[in-house]
């Protein structure tokens, strides 16, 4: 389980667009969202910053992954 989902939101990110700006589809976003699928580390290293950049403080990438 990650807490992906619920920082997308805080940074807000719409499903859609966060999946565009790491560049994968909308579906297979939503999988990693679910944790059917695991996030490459550079994929989550786009993620993290991201959020990091929505939410304009530092984000533990343990904390976001869990």
């Amino acid at each position: 389980m990650n807490n992906l989902k619920y920082y997308r939101r805080a940074a807000g990110y719409s499903m859609n667009e966060f999946a565009h700006c790491i560049g994968i589809s909308k579906k297979q976003y939503e999988a990693m969202e679910r944790g059917d699928i695991d996030i490459p580390d550079n994929v989550q290293t786009i993620i993290v910053g991201l959020i990091a950049e929505g939410l304009g403080e530092f984000i533990d990438i343990d904390e976001l992954f869990a």
